[in-house]
């Protein structure tokens, strides 16, 4: 039929100005349209010339934004669809756009070629249903097949597929659970290898917001939706998430390797903070087999709360979506912005190790090194949750879970390697725990402020 949405509408991006290694642009959305749509993003992904995007919203419509070049002078955003329901993730596979929404995974075809689709296809629809349970994100792996998370809060134990992590074939054909015991995760990505990635939200059986790498048949953690008798003990998070670093986490994305397009984080696995605004590293080693590792914020700004990322195909840079909807310190209702490597030194941490005598925190760039191996520079703070059915967790002292707060760490010393990357800080009674915070303030080599706290968890300690 014929095309419904005919006008166009242009906004004009910008570029941003921060000295870092990273800087933040922001490609500008519509807040006004003939058709009172609301802007605010979730989901999104790029078609194969890297200079279009398709772009879902909450309240479900998709629309194409071009002009997407190292300028940003000149966006022309058209509707290319509408009425699809609560579309919270996106993805363009071989050119072709799909959404997951509450009810379907939907293919939209545009069968005259006039930019709007015309056949709303229904590709898989085996997914239950259950008021108020969101269906969340949507990713790919290398051989098509699709990712995305049915929430389990709100809906009964007896529900079935809800706190999962479902898999989609390619062909559309077959969905099977992947993983179980999500209780309200709205972050997810596919790394190298197809590695899956995942964040879960602090409350009931999560006592604090939680980052996975996930293997098929895992248990996370929501006792709930559990789908297993007997209920296995939990699987064991990357890291745990203090509330007040992130409330509300979002999407996952592993840079590639050989993205050099991107920086010295090429191969890096990044985080989105929906509640807090943030995009940070995360930062991961195994010990005896099991995963653990930690996070620290990039000294960016976003002004919504963002959880949606996609690599562009054309620049190689990062590319964020959010939005203002529920409970976060962002002050916009959308966001897409990309974030940008200008070439600059980074000056943060990059990689922190859990060794049985403290802590190495490898960094970028060279240290100043009378400050680094000043003792006084750090302080460090560890402390535990309590897993429960009820909502989050108090954080409390290691040796006693009846005590809240953060056990303080004496530090015996701090040594700075030959080559001036690596920190090595001595403590002397080092063990596991869920939480520990390394606050530093250091200078670079070249007299620049390194200044980070960072937030690992420790299962294991190395020899």
């Amino acid at each position: 039929g014929p095309a419904r949405w005919e006008e166009e509408i242009t906004t004009k991006g910008s570029l941003g100005k921060t000295k870092g290694a990273y800087v933040v642009d922001t490609l500008k959305c519509p807040e006004q349209t003939a058709w009172n749509a609301w802007m605010r993003p979730v989901g999104f992904d790029f078609f194969s010339d890297g200079k279009r995007a398709a772009i879902s919203t909450w309240n479900g419509d998709v629309w194409i934004v071009s002009g997407i070049d190292d300028s940003l002078e000149k966006l022309t955003w058209k509707r290319f669809a509408s009425g699809l329901y609560e579309p919270l993730g996106l993805v363009i596979r071989n050119d072709e756009v799909f959404v997951i929404g509450y009810d379907q995974l939907t293919r939209l075809n545009d069968l005259n070629g006039d930019g709007e689709a015309d056949f709303y296809e229904n590709f898989n629809n085996d997914a239950i249903t259950y008021p108020r349970c969101y269906t969340l994100c949507l990713s790919t792996d290398s051989k098509g097949n699709f990712y995305t998370i049915r929430n389990g809060n709100r809906a009964p134990e007896n529900v079935p597929q809800h706190g999962c992590i479902h898999r989609i074939s390619a062909d559309g054909s077959k969905l099977e659970v992947f993983a179980t015991g999500l209780r309200s995760a709205n972050g997810l990505g596919i790394g190298i290898d197809d590695v899956v990635a995942c964040s879960d939200q602090e409350g009931n059986w999560t006592p604090a917001s939680r980052i996975d790498f996930l293997k098929q048949g895992e248990f996370v953690g929501y006792r709930p939706h559990a789908h297993l008798d007997p209920v296995p003990d939990y699987k064991l998070p990357v890291c745990w998430l203090p509330k007040s670093f992130d409330n509300s986490p979002g999407d996952l994305v592993q840079v590639p390797a050989d993205e050099k397009r991107w920086g010295p984080l090429a191969g890096a696995w990044l985080g989105t903070s929906y509640g807090q605004c943030r995009l940070y590293l995360v930062m991961h080693e195994e010990i005896e087999g099991v995963m653990q590792g930690g996070v620290v914020e990039l000294p960016l700004s976003f002004s919504s709360g963002i959880m949606r990322t996609r690599l562009n195909p054309r620049d190689g840079q990062l590319y964020l979506a959010g939005l203002k909807g529920w409970q976060t310190r962002g002050a916009l209702d959308s966001g897409l912005f990309r974030v940008r490597y200008t070439g600059k030194p980074l000056n943060m941490p990059v990689q922190v190790r859990a060794q049985s005598n403290g802590i190495a925190i490898h960094f970028s760039d060279e240290l100043d090194r009378e400050l680094a191996e000043d003792e006084t520079s750090y302080q460090v703070q560890r402390w535990n949750y309590i897993y429960s059915s009820k909502y989050g967790s108090p954080e409390v002292t290691l040796d006693d879970e009846k005590k809240q707060g953060r056990d303080e760490v004496e530090i015996a010393s701090a040594a700075l390697s030959k080559n001036g990357k690596i920190v090595h800080l001595e403590i002397k009674d080092m063990k596991p725990a869920m939480q520990m915070m390394i606050k530093m303030n250091l200078e670079s080599e070249k007299g620049e402020t390194v200044k980070h706290e960072v937030y690992i968890t420790v299962h294991h300690v190395a020899e």
